[in-house]
């Protein structure tokens, strides 16, 4: 067999190339980063960009560019610095990104200035070189492309410093917008902690009293080459955007009146952790540097809480860092401390379906003490709430919702019923028995929704729980329900407020999402409870019949008129009227 001996060799086509590269770019602002990018490797102290008419102008004091050719080879930068080249990894296709958003384009460096359509530049036509007086640095002005000057795009008059604002946040040289010296609260400054990717500025937890009351955020802004990428949560899961700084927005002016000292950035060192190019907005391996970053940021993390709660006040400490303590896995902290305010309530009144309960929260952390909680009640379980929450009404018990979530060495571990450790498929983890006191009378009732149920009616009502670290109690002004007897239990001093309560722990008269409660059938089943309570309670039952069938049978009062009933009730309760 013979070999074909025609060599063959890489090629790539530049106009193919030119038509693909500006859909490289994922944000038609890239240039204005690469620009402010040259202007800092060219060893500028300042750049100053003037806007005015839709023409963009960027004036540096650096070294300047000794080959103009350099700007128009793609694949090719000017580097000065070795050590620059080496650690942030030039691509050499950034300059090209501003012929995309530009019409026309004037370069001025040293003793050469070159003004030209950027419809010729990308067609390959040969450009003129104009020889002019020598000057430092590098002045670039750009007719800006109207696509980009409309309104509510990046480049539009209003727009303009809003978005130099924000990739001022961290540059390493100043930058002036028309004049003005915008901001850079977020520049890397001397000395910091040394991490694996980067140096980290900032306090990132304090741990004393003054540094608790400043202003201060736990979240990092985390910067690469100068410029925002995004910025970590206090918990440092990514993606996540903290409440002050947010990638490619400014700080408000109330964001940027925060010490800056009292804030928290990491500087990527651009030669470990790399920018994917042309934007050099995502990194490369993102997930992996930023698994490695959020380890490094929990153990300092983690170190400094230590430290600052041997030097703070247990109150200042649970009030500054309690859901730190939570997000970075800390909480046995805690553990000798008193129990936040915000874990732990009491029931006011009986609660129905969410609806009618009524929590108190203390005003201050709960001392360590011997006292028996409750944890992890839920008020959505119907059949026991009814005495249940009467119960906890009346003797003021608090109960801890999210117990789960402390050390199981918190010292309030030792003295807590957990509903939900404690339920069985068979029974609820907290039941309230509900036993009458000399009982008055009884009945059987059709309610709403419901087979006939029976209603007693007593003097009192003894709440007894099933876990005898919880004292029985007497209530002489409630309405409940036994789950165990499946009883209604009126005392004679409940009110029609509290039998309505009770009902609607019991059922919902029809409420969801999409529909109201009836609550003409609520008021018709409570009256129905609340008259036959009367009835039982009254001195003289004829004057409760009497008062029941005028408020009735009012109606029928015309029709009749000048008539005479006997009402006979016999043995078996049944009724008969002659």
């Amino acid at each position: 067999m013979n070999a074909i001996t025609q060599p063959i060799t890489l090629d790539v086509s530049r106009n193919g190339t030119i038509r693909t590269l500006a859909d490289q770019f994922t944000s038609n602002t890239t240039f204005l980063k690469e620009l402010l990018q040259n202007a800092r490797r060219a060893g500028a102290s300042k750049v100053e960009v003037n806007y005015v008419d839709g023409i963009l102008t960027l004036t540096d004091d650096g070294h300047g560019i000794t080959d103009p050719q350099v700007l128009f080879c793609i694949g090719k930068s000017e580097w000065q610095d070795m050590d620059m080249m080496a650690q942030e990894n030039p691509f050499g296709i950034g300059f090209a990104a501003s012929l995309f958003a530009a019409d026309r384009i004037t370069v001025e460096s040293g003793s050469w200035r070159l003004d030209a359509d950027t419809a010729d530049i990308l067609a390959f036509e040969p450009l003129d070189l104009e020889a002019v007086e020598g000057q430092q640095g590098t002045r670039i002005s750009l007719i800006i492309k109207d696509a980009l000057k409309e309104e509510k795009q990046p480049l539009c008059e209003e727009k303009a410093q809003e978005l130099f604002a924000a990739l001022a946040q961290a540059f390493p040289i100043d930058i002036l917008f028309n004049g003005e010296l915008l901001p850079a609260p977020l520049r890397q400054q001397q000395g910091g902690k040394a991490l694996e990717a980067g140096a980290l500025q900032g306090c990132l937890v304090p741990v004393t009293e003054e540094g608790v009351l400043q202003r201060w955020n736990s979240a990092v802004v985390i910067v690469l080459q100068g410029f925002v990428m995004e910025s970590l949560c206090s918990d440092f899961y990514f993606p996540g955007f903290s409440a002050a700084f947010h990638r490619n927005l400014p700080m408000k002016a109330e964001q940027r009146a925060i010490n800056p000292e009292r804030l928290s950035v990491l500087h990527l060192d651009s030669s470990k952790v790399r920018a994917r190019v042309p934007d050099r907005d995502q990194l490369i391996d993102r997930d992996a540097v930023y698994r490695g970053i959020k380890e490094e940021l929990l153990e300092l993390c983690r170190a400094r809480l230590v430290e600052a709660k041997a030097n703070l006040s247990a109150k200042m400490f649970i009030d500054s860092f309690f859901h730190r303590c939570q997000n970075w896995g800390m909480m046995h902290l805690l553990n000798d401390l008193p129990l936040p305010k915000g874990w732990v309530h009491t029931v006011d009144a009986l609660a129905a379906y969410g609806e009618n309960d009524v929590f108190e929260w203390g005003d201050e952390h709960i001392q360590p003490n011997a006292e028996v909680f409750l944890a992890n009640l839920e008020y959505e379980e119907p059949d026991p709430l009814s005495a249940v929450c009467t119960y906890l009404a009346a003797t003021r018990t608090r109960v801890i919702q999210n117990y789960t979530q402390l050390d199981a060495g918190h010292w309030v571990k030792a003295n807590t019923l957990d509903v939900y450790a404690n339920a069985s498929s068979e029974s609820y983890g907290f039941v309230v028995k509900a036993t009458p006191i000399e009982v008055l009378g009884e009945a059987t009732v059709a309610l709403y929704d419901w087979m006939p149920c029976s209603v007693v009616i007593c003097e009192g009502i003894s709440l007894t729980p099933s876990d005898s670290r919880f004292a029985a109690v007497e209530v002489e002004k409630a309405a409940v329900y036994d789950c165990e007897s499946k009883t209604l239990l009126v005392t004679r001093g409940a009110e029609q407020g509290h039998i309505s309560d009770m009902l609607l722990a019991l059922d919902t008269y029809g409420e969801s999402d999409e529909k109201d409660r009836d609550e003409t059938l609520l008021d018709k089943d409570a009256t129905k409870i609340y008259q036959l309570k009367i009835l039982h309670t009254s001195d003289s039952p004829v004057a409760v019949l009497q008062q029941h069938l005028s408020e009735t049978l009012g109606h029928l009062a015309q029709a009749l008129a000048g008539k005479s009933f006997t009402v006979t009730v016999d043995a078996e309760r049944r009724i008969s009227i002659q």
